[in-house]
């Protein structure tokens, strides 16, 4: 077997189409999203950054008596950017009526406003099935 076939690394350095669903009924909408896989070099990268703040943050409580805790704001938006960073764009989403143009601000906000699409890119991102052929 031609191990090199299986390279989860670089197959992540390719986009795959998420089809939106909707997220009470389950059905497919018309909008898709293109996204990186886990292990691509984007998502990593931001991983190790995520990590150095703990570990900076643990580092700095270790060192006072006033232990500081993040705030729930501040987990938030952490959590959005971990979608972000895996996003190369979109196809047919509207918001308002309006055709919204994919941007990482028009991103951020969709995904602030619509906690449930964060969920699915994760999911897709997570599934090596999408990048790798059988």
């Amino acid at each position: 077997m031609d191990f090199s076939q299986l390279d989860t690394v670089k197959a992540s350095e390719h986009t795959s189409e998420l089809t939106v669903l909707h997220p009470v009924t389950g059905e497919e909408t018309d909008v898709t999203i293109r996204v990186y896989g886990s292990q691509s070099d984007a998502v990593k990268k931001f991983g190790e950054r995520m990590l150095r703040k703990m570990q900076k943050q643990e580092l700095e409580n270790n060192r006072s008596r006033k232990p500081k805790f993040r705030e729930i704001d501040e987990l938030q938006a952490d959590a959005i950017e971990s979608v972000l960073v895996r996003i190369a764009g979109w196809e047919n989403m509207q918001w308002a009526g309006k055709e919204l143009e994919f941007t990482e601000e028009n991103a951020r906000m969709v995904l602030t406003q619509c906690p449930w699409l964060r969920e699915q890119v994760i999911e897709h991102s997570e599934d090596l099935g999408n990048y790798l052929k059988a």
